[in-house]
Protein backbone atom coordinates (compact mmCIF):
# COMPACT_ATOMS: atom_id res chain seq x y z
CA UNK A 1 0.00 0.00 0.00
CA UNK A 2 1.29 3.01 -0.84
CA UNK A 3 2.18 6.34 1.55
CA UNK A 4 0.61 8.76 1.22
CA UNK A 5 1.21 12.81 3.56
CA UNK A 6 -1.91 15.31 3.33
CA UNK A 7 -1.36 19.24 4.57
CA UNK A 8 -4.11 21.05 4.97
CA UNK A 9 -3.82 24.92 5.29
CA UNK A 10 -6.46 27.50 6.36
CA UNK A 11 -10.10 26.95 7.74
CA UNK A 12 -12.18 23.81 8.65
CA UNK A 13 -14.03 24.10 5.22
CA UNK A 14 -10.21 22.82 3.91
CA UNK A 15 -10.37 20.14 6.64
CA UNK A 16 -13.30 18.87 5.19
CA UNK A 17 -12.46 18.83 1.72
CA UNK A 18 -9.05 17.26 2.24
CA UNK A 19 -11.03 14.02 4.44
CA UNK A 20 -13.55 14.31 1.23
CA UNK A 21 -10.99 13.96 -0.80
CA UNK A 22 -9.25 11.08 0.40
CA UNK A 23 -12.23 9.12 1.38
CA UNK A 24 -12.97 5.87 -0.60
CA UNK A 25 -9.34 5.64 -1.63
CA UNK A 26 -6.24 2.69 -0.30
CA UNK A 27 -3.03 4.49 1.08
CA UNK A 28 -1.02 4.54 4.54
CA UNK A 29 -1.49 7.91 5.95
CA UNK A 30 2.38 9.33 7.33
CA UNK A 31 3.05 12.31 9.45
CA UNK A 32 3.29 15.94 7.13
CA UNK A 33 6.96 16.44 6.85
CA UNK A 34 7.35 12.54 6.59
CA UNK A 35 8.53 10.12 3.63
CA UNK A 36 6.07 9.42 1.15
CA UNK A 37 5.02 8.18 -2.57
CA UNK A 38 2.62 10.96 -2.36
CA UNK A 39 1.63 14.31 -0.76
CA UNK A 40 -1.06 16.19 -1.14
CA UNK A 41 -1.58 19.61 -0.13
CA UNK A 42 -4.65 22.24 0.75
CA UNK A 43 -4.08 25.81 0.35
CA UNK A 44 -5.49 28.37 1.52
CA UNK A 45 -5.36 32.28 0.29
CA UNK A 46 -6.75 34.54 2.95
CA UNK A 47 -4.23 36.39 3.66
CA UNK A 48 -1.23 36.91 1.79
CA UNK A 49 0.99 35.58 4.16
CA UNK A 50 -1.58 32.13 3.79
CA UNK A 51 -0.46 32.21 0.01
CA UNK A 52 3.06 32.61 1.18
CA UNK A 53 2.92 29.76 3.64
CA UNK A 54 1.12 27.80 1.17
CA UNK A 55 4.08 28.21 -1.55
CA UNK A 56 6.91 27.75 1.11
CA UNK A 57 4.87 24.02 2.05
CA UNK A 58 4.59 22.74 -1.54
CA UNK A 59 8.33 23.88 -1.91
CA UNK A 60 9.36 21.67 1.08
CA UNK A 61 7.30 18.86 -0.33
CA UNK A 62 8.52 19.03 -3.60
CA UNK A 63 11.78 18.36 -2.18
CA UNK A 64 10.94 15.23 -1.16
CA UNK A 65 11.39 13.68 -4.76
CA UNK A 66 7.42 12.36 -4.75
CA UNK A 67 4.51 13.65 -6.84
CA UNK A 68 2.90 16.37 -5.18
CA UNK A 69 -1.12 17.17 -5.80
CA UNK A 70 -1.83 20.96 -4.94
CA UNK A 71 -5.50 22.12 -4.66
CA UNK A 72 -7.14 24.96 -2.62
CA UNK A 73 -8.20 28.40 -2.97
CA UNK A 74 -4.47 29.93 -3.81
CA UNK A 75 -4.53 26.75 -6.45
CA UNK A 76 -7.92 28.06 -7.98
CA UNK A 77 -6.11 31.42 -8.03
CA UNK A 78 -2.97 31.05 -9.79
CA UNK A 79 -2.87 27.28 -10.67
CA UNK A 80 0.45 27.73 -13.34
CA UNK A 81 2.84 29.31 -10.80
CA UNK A 82 1.70 26.12 -8.63
CA UNK A 83 2.92 24.24 -11.92
CA UNK A 84 6.32 26.05 -12.12
CA UNK A 85 7.02 25.20 -8.74
CA UNK A 86 6.76 21.72 -9.85
CA UNK A 87 3.53 20.38 -8.68
CA UNK A 88 0.48 19.10 -9.95
CA UNK A 89 -2.17 21.67 -9.72
CA UNK A 90 -6.11 21.01 -9.51
CA UNK A 91 -7.84 23.99 -9.63
CA UNK A 92 -10.87 22.57 -9.58
CA UNK A 93 -11.87 20.52 -6.53
CA UNK A 94 -14.17 18.26 -8.28
CA UNK A 95 -10.81 16.46 -10.24
CA UNK A 96 -8.69 16.26 -6.64
CA UNK A 97 -10.10 12.77 -6.14
CA UNK A 98 -9.27 11.90 -9.64
CA UNK A 99 -5.73 13.05 -9.85
CA UNK A 100 -5.06 11.06 -6.69
CA UNK A 101 -6.62 7.84 -8.03
CA UNK A 102 -3.75 8.22 -10.61
CA UNK A 103 -1.80 7.55 -7.52
CA UNK A 104 -3.96 5.53 -5.28
CA UNK A 105 -5.81 2.71 -5.47
CA UNK A 106 -9.54 2.24 -4.48
CA UNK A 107 -9.72 1.64 -0.26
CA UNK A 108 -11.38 -1.93 0.72
CA UNK A 109 -14.45 -1.07 3.07
CA UNK A 110 -12.24 -2.12 5.63
CA UNK A 111 -9.36 0.08 4.98
CA UNK A 112 -10.55 3.98 6.67
CA UNK A 113 -8.55 4.68 9.42
CA UNK A 114 -10.21 5.40 12.84
CA UNK A 115 -10.90 8.92 12.81
CA UNK A 116 -12.21 11.17 15.64
CA UNK A 117 -13.64 13.97 13.87
CA UNK A 118 -15.38 13.56 10.79
CA UNK A 119 -15.71 17.00 8.86
CA UNK A 120 -18.94 17.65 7.00
CA UNK A 121 -18.74 20.97 4.35
CA UNK A 122 -22.56 21.66 3.81
CA UNK A 123 -21.47 24.90 2.26
CA UNK A 124 -19.24 26.54 -0.53
CA UNK A 125 -18.41 30.08 -1.44
CA UNK A 126 -19.27 33.32 -0.79
CA UNK A 127 -20.75 36.42 -1.90
CA UNK A 128 -20.31 39.39 0.64
CA UNK A 129 -17.05 40.91 -0.73
CA UNK A 130 -15.56 41.96 2.26
CA UNK A 131 -12.92 44.48 1.34
CA UNK A 132 -9.90 42.36 2.19
CA UNK A 133 -11.24 39.25 1.47
CA UNK A 134 -9.79 36.97 -1.63
CA UNK A 135 -12.66 34.03 -1.07
CA UNK A 136 -15.83 35.16 -3.21
CA UNK A 137 -13.08 35.22 -6.05
CA UNK A 138 -11.24 31.77 -4.88
CA UNK A 139 -14.84 30.06 -3.76
CA UNK A 140 -17.57 31.90 -5.95
CA UNK A 141 -20.81 32.26 -4.95
CA UNK A 142 -22.08 30.53 -2.13
CA UNK A 143 -23.77 27.22 -3.02
CA UNK A 144 -25.18 24.44 -0.89
CA UNK A 145 -23.94 20.53 -1.17
CA UNK A 146 -26.73 18.47 -1.84
CA UNK A 147 -28.91 16.70 1.11
CA UNK A 148 -28.24 13.36 -0.19
CA UNK A 149 -24.54 13.91 -0.32
CA UNK A 150 -24.55 15.02 3.03
CA UNK A 151 -26.79 12.18 4.37
CA UNK A 152 -24.40 9.49 2.75
CA UNK A 153 -21.32 11.22 4.66
CA UNK A 154 -22.69 11.44 8.04
CA UNK A 155 -23.85 7.73 7.65
CA UNK A 156 -20.54 6.87 6.70
CA UNK A 157 -18.85 8.64 9.60
CA UNK A 158 -21.38 6.66 12.03
CA UNK A 159 -20.51 3.38 10.21
CA UNK A 160 -17.08 4.44 10.91
CA UNK A 161 -17.45 4.65 14.59
CA UNK A 162 -16.74 8.36 14.63
CA UNK A 163 -17.77 10.24 17.93
CA UNK A 164 -18.28 13.70 16.63
CA UNK A 165 -19.01 15.32 13.40
CA UNK A 166 -17.81 19.06 13.12
CA UNK A 167 -20.15 20.91 10.37
CA UNK A 168 -18.60 23.72 8.75
CA UNK A 169 -18.87 25.98 5.53
CA UNK A 170 -17.77 29.17 3.85
CA UNK A 171 -21.31 30.60 4.51
CA UNK A 172 -22.54 28.16 6.86
CA UNK A 173 -25.08 29.84 8.25
CA UNK A 174 -26.88 30.49 4.76
CA UNK A 175 -27.24 26.68 3.58
CA UNK A 176 -30.66 26.59 2.04
CA UNK A 177 -31.93 29.54 3.18
CA UNK A 178 -35.90 29.63 3.31
CA UNK A 179 -36.34 26.67 1.53
CA UNK A 180 -34.39 23.87 3.69
CA UNK A 181 -32.24 25.64 6.47
CA UNK A 182 -29.64 24.75 8.46
CA UNK A 183 -31.92 24.06 11.76
CA UNK A 184 -33.93 21.39 9.42
CA UNK A 185 -31.10 20.04 7.75
CA UNK A 186 -29.48 19.11 11.45
CA UNK A 187 -32.93 17.40 12.05
CA UNK A 188 -32.06 15.07 8.96
CA UNK A 189 -28.58 14.57 9.71
CA UNK A 190 -29.42 13.41 13.52
CA UNK A 191 -31.88 10.85 12.21
CA UNK A 192 -29.40 9.57 9.36
CA UNK A 193 -26.92 9.13 12.08
CA UNK A 194 -28.23 8.30 15.70
CA UNK A 195 -25.00 6.69 16.65
CA UNK A 196 -23.14 10.09 16.30
CA UNK A 197 -22.17 11.42 19.78
CA UNK A 198 -21.43 15.01 19.33
CA UNK A 199 -22.21 17.65 16.61
CA UNK A 200 -20.56 20.92 16.85
CA UNK A 201 -21.43 23.97 14.24
CA UNK A 202 -17.75 25.22 13.67
CA UNK A 203 -18.29 29.09 12.69
CA UNK A 204 -21.29 31.51 11.50
CA UNK A 205 -21.06 35.19 10.51
CA UNK A 206 -23.07 37.52 12.37
CA UNK A 207 -25.17 38.66 9.87
CA UNK A 208 -26.00 34.78 9.07
CA UNK A 209 -27.18 34.21 12.55
CA UNK A 210 -30.80 33.62 12.77
CA UNK A 211 -32.89 33.24 16.16
CA UNK A 212 -33.61 29.53 14.45
CA UNK A 213 -30.03 29.20 14.90
CA UNK A 214 -28.80 30.63 17.97
CA UNK A 215 -31.56 28.10 19.32
CA UNK A 216 -30.08 24.92 18.25
CA UNK A 217 -27.73 25.16 21.09
CA UNK A 218 -30.18 24.05 23.02
CA UNK A 219 -30.16 20.59 21.60
CA UNK A 220 -27.90 18.34 23.80
CA UNK A 221 -26.23 16.81 20.93
CA UNK A 222 -24.97 20.75 19.77
CA UNK A 223 -21.66 21.39 21.19
CA UNK A 224 -21.73 24.08 22.96
CA UNK A 225 -18.98 26.33 20.87
CA UNK A 226 -19.36 29.08 18.35
CA UNK A 227 -17.03 30.36 16.33
CA UNK A 228 -17.99 34.05 15.40
CA UNK A 229 -16.14 36.39 13.59
CA UNK A 230 -16.26 40.06 14.78
CA UNK A 231 -12.85 41.36 13.25
CA UNK A 232 -13.00 44.64 14.68
CA UNK A 233 -14.64 46.29 18.07
CA UNK A 234 -14.87 49.67 15.61
CA UNK A 235 -18.20 50.46 13.67
CA UNK A 236 -15.96 52.93 11.91
CA UNK A 237 -13.68 49.69 10.84
CA UNK A 238 -16.21 47.58 10.10
CA UNK A 239 -17.74 49.60 7.76
CA UNK A 240 -14.91 50.36 6.09
CA UNK A 241 -14.20 46.18 6.24
CA UNK A 242 -18.23 46.09 4.52
CA UNK A 243 -18.68 43.49 7.05
CA UNK A 244 -22.27 44.37 6.93
CA UNK A 245 -23.04 44.70 10.65
CA UNK A 246 -21.95 47.13 13.81
CA UNK A 247 -21.16 46.41 16.72
CA UNK A 248 -25.00 46.89 18.46
CA UNK A 249 -25.82 44.15 15.97
CA UNK A 250 -23.43 41.79 16.80
CA UNK A 251 -23.86 42.23 20.41
CA UNK A 252 -27.56 40.88 19.92
CA UNK A 253 -25.95 38.08 18.44
CA UNK A 254 -23.96 37.01 21.63
CA UNK A 255 -27.71 38.01 23.44
CA UNK A 256 -29.41 35.44 21.56
CA UNK A 257 -27.01 32.92 21.95
CA UNK A 258 -26.27 33.12 25.13
CA UNK A 259 -30.36 32.99 26.10
CA UNK A 260 -30.07 29.56 24.11
CA UNK A 261 -27.35 28.53 25.77
CA UNK A 262 -25.38 30.10 29.08
CA UNK A 263 -22.24 28.72 29.14
CA UNK A 264 -21.82 28.64 25.26
CA UNK A 265 -18.32 29.23 24.60
CA UNK A 266 -17.41 31.77 21.87
CA UNK A 267 -14.54 32.10 19.95
CA UNK A 268 -13.65 34.85 17.10
CA UNK A 269 -11.25 36.17 14.17
CA UNK A 270 -10.03 40.16 15.18
CA UNK A 271 -7.85 41.85 12.32
CA UNK A 272 -5.16 44.30 13.47
CA UNK A 273 -3.73 47.19 11.34
CA UNK A 274 -6.88 47.35 9.07
CA UNK A 275 -6.13 50.78 6.89
CA UNK A 276 -7.53 53.54 8.97
CA UNK A 277 -7.51 52.22 11.87
CA UNK A 278 -6.73 54.62 14.96
CA UNK A 279 -5.94 54.27 18.04
CA UNK A 280 -9.57 54.92 19.45
CA UNK A 281 -10.35 52.13 16.61
CA UNK A 282 -8.22 50.03 18.50
CA UNK A 283 -9.09 50.47 21.87
CA UNK A 284 -12.55 49.58 21.12
CA UNK A 285 -11.56 46.45 19.86
CA UNK A 286 -9.84 45.83 22.89
CA UNK A 287 -12.77 46.49 24.96
CA UNK A 288 -14.93 44.61 22.72
CA UNK A 289 -12.45 41.63 23.41
CA UNK A 290 -13.25 41.94 26.98
CA UNK A 291 -16.71 42.78 27.28
CA UNK A 292 -18.04 39.86 25.33
CA UNK A 293 -15.02 37.15 26.94
CA UNK A 294 -14.12 35.50 23.93
CA UNK A 295 -12.32 31.96 25.45
CA UNK A 296 -10.09 32.54 22.11
CA UNK A 297 -8.90 34.79 19.88
CA UNK A 298 -7.60 34.34 16.56
CA UNK A 299 -5.99 37.95 16.09
CA UNK A 300 -3.40 38.34 13.08
CA UNK A 301 -2.16 41.37 11.36
CA UNK A 302 -3.99 42.89 7.78
CA UNK A 303 -2.61 41.30 5.02
CA UNK A 304 -3.49 43.18 1.47
CA UNK A 305 -4.60 40.84 -0.46
CA UNK A 306 -4.45 41.35 -4.48
CA UNK A 307 -7.49 41.73 -5.94
CA UNK A 308 -9.07 43.40 -3.06
CA UNK A 309 -10.65 46.55 -2.44
CA UNK A 310 -8.27 47.23 0.71
CA UNK A 311 -5.08 46.44 -1.07
CA UNK A 312 -4.88 49.51 -3.09
CA UNK A 313 -5.62 51.40 0.46
CA UNK A 314 -2.56 52.88 2.89
CA UNK A 315 -1.45 51.14 5.48
CA UNK A 316 -0.43 52.00 8.66
CA UNK A 317 3.31 51.28 9.49
CA UNK A 318 4.36 47.99 10.41
CA UNK A 319 5.99 48.29 13.98
CA UNK A 320 2.38 50.11 15.13
CA UNK A 321 0.57 47.36 13.79
CA UNK A 322 2.94 44.56 15.28
CA UNK A 323 2.69 46.47 18.77
CA UNK A 324 -1.56 46.59 18.86
CA UNK A 325 -0.88 42.94 17.90
CA UNK A 326 0.81 42.28 20.85
CA UNK A 327 -1.57 44.38 23.41
CA UNK A 328 -4.11 42.46 21.91
CA UNK A 329 -3.07 38.94 22.65
CA UNK A 330 -1.62 39.90 25.80
CA UNK A 331 -5.40 41.00 26.69
CA UNK A 332 -6.89 38.13 25.19
CA UNK A 333 -4.84 35.47 26.44
CA UNK A 334 -5.45 37.05 30.41
CA UNK A 335 -9.21 36.32 29.44
CA UNK A 336 -8.30 33.00 28.20
CA UNK A 337 -6.59 31.88 31.32
CA UNK A 338 -9.40 33.46 33.11
CA UNK A 339 -11.22 30.90 31.11
CA UNK A 340 -9.36 28.09 31.59
CA UNK A 341 -9.44 28.50 35.43
CA UNK A 342 -13.16 28.35 35.67
CA UNK A 343 -12.88 24.79 34.64
CA UNK A 344 -10.71 23.28 37.40
CA UNK A 345 -12.11 21.04 39.48
CA UNK A 346 -15.00 20.52 37.29
CA UNK A 347 -15.94 16.92 34.87
CA UNK A 348 -15.62 17.35 31.43
CA UNK A 349 -16.11 15.16 28.51
CA UNK A 350 -13.71 14.40 26.38
CA UNK A 351 -12.88 12.91 23.16
CA UNK A 352 -9.71 11.14 22.89
CA UNK A 353 -7.54 12.17 19.54
CA UNK A 354 -4.46 11.32 20.33
CA UNK A 355 -2.43 8.86 22.40
CA UNK A 356 0.94 10.86 22.88
CA UNK A 357 2.60 7.17 24.46
CA UNK A 358 1.25 4.58 26.26
CA UNK A 359 0.09 6.05 29.23
CA UNK A 360 -0.98 10.47 27.92
CA UNK A 361 -4.09 10.72 25.53
CA UNK A 362 -5.34 14.22 24.54
CA UNK A 363 -8.41 15.50 23.43
CA UNK A 364 -11.15 18.48 23.14
CA UNK A 365 -14.09 18.48 25.65
CA UNK A 366 -17.83 19.75 23.85
CA UNK A 367 -17.02 23.12 25.27
CA UNK A 368 -13.66 23.30 22.91
CA UNK A 369 -11.31 22.88 25.68
CA UNK A 370 -8.22 20.90 25.08
CA UNK A 371 -7.31 18.48 27.92
CA UNK A 372 -4.02 16.08 28.74
CA UNK A 373 -4.76 13.01 31.14
CA UNK A 374 -2.94 9.71 31.78
CA UNK A 375 -5.09 6.29 31.05
CA UNK A 376 -3.87 3.15 29.74
CA UNK A 377 -6.82 1.96 28.47
CA UNK A 378 -8.62 4.96 26.50
CA UNK A 379 -8.91 4.34 23.05
CA UNK A 380 -8.76 6.63 20.07
CA UNK A 381 -12.59 8.06 19.48
CA UNK A 382 -13.40 7.05 23.25
CA UNK A 383 -15.11 9.88 25.26
CA UNK A 384 -13.84 9.70 28.41
CA UNK A 385 -14.94 12.19 31.79
CA UNK A 386 -12.14 13.74 33.13
CA UNK A 387 -11.76 15.87 36.12
CA UNK A 388 -9.93 19.34 35.55
CA UNK A 389 -7.01 19.31 38.18
CA UNK A 390 -5.04 22.30 36.17
CA UNK A 391 -4.32 24.62 33.14
CA UNK A 392 -0.92 24.40 30.58
CA UNK A 393 -0.35 26.47 28.04
CA UNK A 394 -3.78 26.54 25.93
CA UNK A 395 -5.12 24.13 27.43
CA UNK A 396 -5.69 22.18 30.76
CA UNK A 397 -4.69 18.85 32.15
CA UNK A 398 -6.84 15.93 34.55
CA UNK A 399 -8.04 12.66 35.62
CA UNK A 400 -10.39 10.35 34.35
CA UNK A 401 -13.21 9.30 36.78
CA UNK A 402 -14.90 6.81 33.98
CA UNK A 403 -15.60 6.33 30.32
CA UNK A 404 -18.51 6.38 27.95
Amino acid sequence: MKSLSSITLGCKVNQAETEEFLSELAFSRVPPNAEADLVLVNTCAVTMEADRQSRQVVRRAIRRGCPVIVTGCAVSLDPESFRALGAIPVPDKKEVQAALRRFLAPAPASCNPLRTRGFLKVTEGCSNHCAYCIVPRARGEEKGVPLERLLSLVKSFEEAGIPEVVVTGTRLGTYGQEDFPLPRLLERLFEAAPGVRRWRLASIEPIDLSPAIAELFRHPLICPHLHLPLQSGSDKILQKMKRRYDLTAYEKSVQMLKESRKDLTLTTDLIVGFPGEEEEDFLATLKAVEDFSFAGVHAFPFSPRPGTEAAEWPRLPAPLVRERLGRLLEKAGKIRQDWLDCWLEQEVEVVVERVRHPLLRTGLSAHYLRVDFEAEEARQGEIVKVKVLSSEGEGAYGAPTSAR
